[in-house]
Order: structure tokens, then C-alpha cells, then sequence
């Protein structure tokens, strides 16, 4: 199936990545504890981000894949409306893909 897409990759990962980066419990993903995650630098945890938010992305176009679940955060990808919805709580986000 893969996920459509027409805008830059690379800002499409960069947006997912910053959402990733405000999640509860991302660190989780990497199998690091709280105090793990705060000592690694911003730079480690930017390119860790960007890598899960490429992981996501793929993992939501594979064709048996419903939403991802990340830390206390839910990945959807709705093709009717070309975006990718980040829930995480009661806070929708969207990535445009177009």
C-alpha cells in the first residue's frame, strides 16, 4: 500500500520527529529509562526522533499495519485526507503529506 505522499520527505520526518520528541514516555521506544533519555545530548535525541518518525511512517503504509502506538501516543495514517494524525491524549495533531 505504502503511504502517499508529495511534500518533502524530509519535512514530513522533521515534523513527525518534533512531535515524537513531546511524547510521554518516547524514550520507552529506545528501551531507555527517564534519566537515559536526559543524558544523551539534543543532537542523539534529534537524530533518535527523526529514525522512529522514518520507522513510523513505513510501518504505517505496510499493508496489514493499523495505527502505531508509541509511549502514551497513537500514529494513525488517513489516506482520505492525505495526512497523519498524532493522538496523543486528548491532543490531535496532523502531518499534511500534501
Amino acid at each position: 500500500m505504502g503511504v502517499k505522499f508529495a511534500r518533502d520527505y524530509e519535512i514530513i520526518i522533521d515534523e513527525l520527529a518534533k512531535l515524537i520528541s513531546q511524547i510521554t514516555g518516547a524514550n520507552e521506544f529506545f528501551d531507555m529509562d527517564s534519566e537515559a533519555w536526559l543524558e544523551i545530548g539534543q543532537e542523539e535525541k534529534t537524530e533518535l526522533t527523526k529514525t522512529m518518525a522514518d520507522d513510523i511512517f513505513f510501518a504505517l503504509g505496510s499493508e496489514d499495519s493499523g495505527p502505531v502506538t508509541v509511549g502514551d501516543c497513537l500514529f494513525e495514517y488517513d489516506k482520505g485526507h492525505h495526512t497523519i494524525k498524532v493522538i496523543d491524549g486528548i491532543k490531535v495533531s496532523l502531518v499534511k503529506l500534501i
